[in-house]
């Protein structure tokens, strides 16, 4: 975005008052781990102009809390030599959307990679 975009961006811009209620009760639900309430969000939020990246953001965490695709990932990236955590790190990152990279922080890239060593 070039400077002289900022103002009117800035005039288009709207109030989301009106979403902290709802936002809460999305975040009671992504906590509870209630699946079937975030896929509901998912959908919902599709249509939000306000929102414009919780619904990608919510179909990436169902995707690793009912596909472990992340940890997939990381056993792949194992299988094919990749044990360092910059190189995992770097692996998930080219797996992502574009502009997403990796999804989860080294902690718990590690703490995955740990356990899959750890099973071997």
């Amino acid at each position: 975005m070039a400077p002289g975009d900022l103002g009117a961006r800035f005039d288009r811009r709207h109030s989301g008052d009106d979403l902290r209620a709802s936002m809460a009760t999305l975040w009671g639900d992504y906590c509870a781990d209630d699946r079937a309430r975030l896929h509901e969000w998912r959908d919902r939020l599709v249509d939000e102009p306000r929102l414009t990246h919780p619904s990608d953001a919510l179909r990436r965490v169902l995707e690793d809390r009912e596909s472990a695709r992340t940890e997939r990932a990381v056993r792949a990236l194992i299988g094919r030599g990749v044990t360092d955590l910059p190189g995992l790190m770097q692996g998930l990152a080219e797996a992502e959307a574009p502009n997403h990279r990796a999804w989860y922080g080294d902690a718990i890239v590690q703490r995955l990679r740990d356990r899959v060593l750890a099973a071997r």
